[in-house]
């Protein structure tokens, strides 16, 4: 679990190099301790500010004319993340072949 609360975090997609806190692949989605999560349905960069000294709880925002956002039930963690999943899509199974011994030199 992340804990940010008084933090804006901010996620977009772009090549982030080494040694930085940028991700390849940002999916603007949370889990609340209050049985529900959000995902916002948004291509560009997305602003999160939790429980700062100007927000109570969570707000976000986009730079665009429109806001698109789906509130997901729960009530467990277990059951947001399954209901994301069938909204969203799920991976598919690797390999047997691939859960095997891995050998580096």
């Amino acid at each position: 679990a992340l804990v940010r609360n008084g933090q804006t975090v901010e996620t977009w997609n772009r090549d982030g190099g080494t040694s930085t806190e940028q991700s390849y692949k940002n999916i603007p989605f949370y889990i609340t301790n209050r049985g529900y999560g959000v995902l916002v349905n948004h291509p560009q960069c997305v602003s999160f500010e939790i429980g700062s000294e100007k927000v109570s709880k969570v707000q976000f925002s986009v730079e665009s004319e429109y806001l698109e956002y789906f509130v997901i039930d729960g009530p467990t963690p277990k059951d947001v993340l399954n209901r994301y999943t069938q909204f969203t899509g799920r991976p598919a199974l690797p390999p047997a072949w691939s859960f095997g011994l891995w050998l580096t030199t």
